[in-house]
């Protein structure tokens, strides 16, 4: 009775004896044959109905290319790369929007860390100091008369001392209204000294009896006003 075949396709018989050393091994069937492998083209199975798909095919010709092959090996070096890149890209951004938000904070009123002003500058106080001390020598002065040790026992002598003590007055009380800001401190430093020559040169005029070369009116409390133009007296002799 001849055999049937099986509608599975050929199988391995279990029953069969086994292969015989020296003896010509029977070559599995071909894909896609009966009992074979699956036929599916382009894919080579290397012998192993249960391997991948992939395995052993031919890898396209841009993945045997240098630079891929390359890159498939050091893909890794270059993410952390880029990563480290974008994270201080984002450091100097961030630096540099502090910057402008630092630098836009200074033009507001209070926010300039740059910007000085003259009356915390370190020769403000004793600039005002010096002026103050300047009037209360020269009032302390006329108090015990020995004013007329400088200028003449005269009416003369008293209306040029009423000019200098006026024009140490005014240069005080100016100090007390000072404002001025700038972002050099050399031009405020600068102004200072100015004002302080200023108290000097006054100073050294009156001592020296000169003119002061300037217009004073004063109006009092009780609406009298005075008007001088600074000349010192005719006669500076002092007893």
């Amino acid at each position: 009775m001849a055999d049937e075949q099986s509608p599975y396709g050929a199988s391995p018989n279990p029953f069969a004896a086994p292969h015989q050393p020296g003896a010509p091994a029977t070559p599995p069937p071909p894909p896609g044959a009966p009992g074979g492998q699956p036929s599916v083209p382009g894919v080579v199975f290397n012998g192993d109905p249960y391997g991948s798909p992939t395995a052993g095919r031919t890898p396209p010709a841009w993945a045997q290319a240098p630079w891929a092959q390359w890159f498939a090996r050091w893909w890794w070096v270059l993410a952390i790369a880029t990563l480290l890149l974008t994270v201080i890209g984002g450091i100097v951004a961030l630096r540099q929007v502090g910057d402008e938000i630092a630098d836009a904070s200074s033009l507001l009123p209070g926010q300039d860390s740059q910007t000085y002003s003259i009356t915390e500058r370190p020769g403000w106080d004793p600039l005002v100091e010096h002026g103050q001390q300047l009037s209360d020598t020269y009032l302390a002065k006329v108090e015990d008369g020995t004013i007329f040790e400088i200028v003449p026992e005269t009416q003369e002598g008293l209306d040029y001392t009423h000019d200098f003590l006026i024009l140490l007055a005014d240069q005080n009380s100016a100090l007390l209204f000072a404002t001025q800001t700038s972002s050099d401190p050399d031009e405020l430093d600068a102004q200072i000294q100015e004002t302080r020559d200023r108290f000097d040169e006054l100073e050294q005029t009156f001592l020296a009896g000169g003119d002061f070369d300037t217009d004073i009116s004063v109006t009092d409390a009780d609406g009298d006003t005075y008007t001088s133009d600074g000349s010192s007296p005719n006669d500076m002799s002092t007893p």
